[in-house]
């Protein structure tokens, strides 16, 4: 009887072991992750998910989220061995997969997978209330404030003017808040931003200037989406969303999201273990950042492969995850 009792407590530790990777004994792991500039929403969205990851882990995980120079950058980091994690949008993403990009001539997709989706971006194209720009083609020769050059939202402006055929326009490339307080001032005719609902810099702008959004066609939408060649999905914004716009009338924008990359040389169940607590616990990053309004089932948008720790996760889930879109270590 007495060996029988020790047999079956044995066999349940195994099970409890195996069963949940973060009740396995491991050692306690740091990773240091890009997080963008501070300030930025996706910034603040990491620092959430470093302090539900130690809390839920039990101190077994830690992330040390730094200041960087954003998502464009990180890619390149995790090559350099520089950090381990960091944030990414599916713009940025895209030439860090593909390659050809000034700052990525060569793929380095072998380095890094997808793991999280943080944010969703929606694409604002804004004048004052009173201005003549009533169509993205009246863009042409004017002056419009789209971010930091080099950065996935100015990227993304450029690329959708691009794939509009609006030429000759006088690109100001500063950091959002200086393109926001400018185009407050009337210093610039327009802006293009991306970024999530309720974010900072939107309800600065609409709050103390008159505002109007553009809107593109629907044809003007998926000519936009094709000429990127990749995964930015449409999104729409209505009247619901911003006060500004007319009662009924929508307007078509393209979507991009902001999520989190990890480097391959970061073991599988450490992985599987930060995907499945951010999103066991995701009410409570959302009570540390509003702007956090992603769907588990918003991960399928990727542009790139998934990490195979993260895959293994969302699998779990019921989400559909080919094969071939799960990275492999090389």
């Amino acid at each position: 009887m007495k060996k029988k009792l020790i047999s079956c407590f044995v066999i349940l530790c195994m099970v409890v072991f195996f069963a949940s990777p973060v009740l396995a004994e491991r050692a306690p792991v740091t990773l240091e992750v890009g997080g963008a500039a501070a300030g930025t929403n996706v910034f603040a969205g990491h620092v959430a998910l470093a302090d539900v990851v130690a809390r839920h882990s039990g101190g077994n995980i830690r992330l040390n989220v730094q200041e960087t120079a954003g998502s464009t950058a990180h890619p390149r980091m995790m090559v350099n061995g520089d950090i381990s994690m960091g944030t990414c949008s599916g713009f940025a993403d895209f030439f860090a997969f593909n390659g050809g990009h000034m700052l990525y001539p060569e793929s380095v997709r072998d380095y890094f997978g997808t793991a999280l989706v943080i944010q969703l971006n929606f694409q604002s194209i804004i004048v004052h209330a009173n201005s003549d720009i009533h169509t993205v083609q009246d863009l042409a020769g004017r002056r419009v404030g789209i971010g930091s050059a080099g950065s996935p939202g100015a990227d993304m402006a450029i690329a959708v003017l691009e794939a509009l055929g609006v030429q000759n326009v006088q690109f100001s490339y500063l950091s959002t808040a200086e393109v926001g307080e400018m185009f407050i001032d009337r210093q610039i005719d327009a802006m293009i931003t991306t970024n999530p609902r309720g974010n900072a810099l939107l309800l600065n702008v609409t709050t103390n200037a008159d505002v109007r959004f553009l809107s593109l066609t629907e044809e003007g939408q998926a000519r936009a989406v094709e000429f990127m060649n990749h995964q930015v999905g449409p999104g729409m914004l209505t009247h619901d969303d911003w006060p500004a716009i007319p009662l009924g009338e929508p307007v078509y924008v393209i979507r991009d999201f902001s999520g989190t990359n990890i480097a391959l040389s970061v073991p599988d169940d450490v992985v599987y273990d930060i995907v499945r607590i951010y999103w066991d616990n995701i009410e409570e990053v959302r009570a540390a950042i509003a702007a956090n309004d992603a769907r588990i089932e918003d991960i399928t948008s990727a542009v790139a492969w998934f990490h195979p720790g993260a895959a293994q996760f969302y699998i779990s889930r019921g989400i559909d995850i080919p094969a071939d879109r799960i990275a492999v270590r090389r």
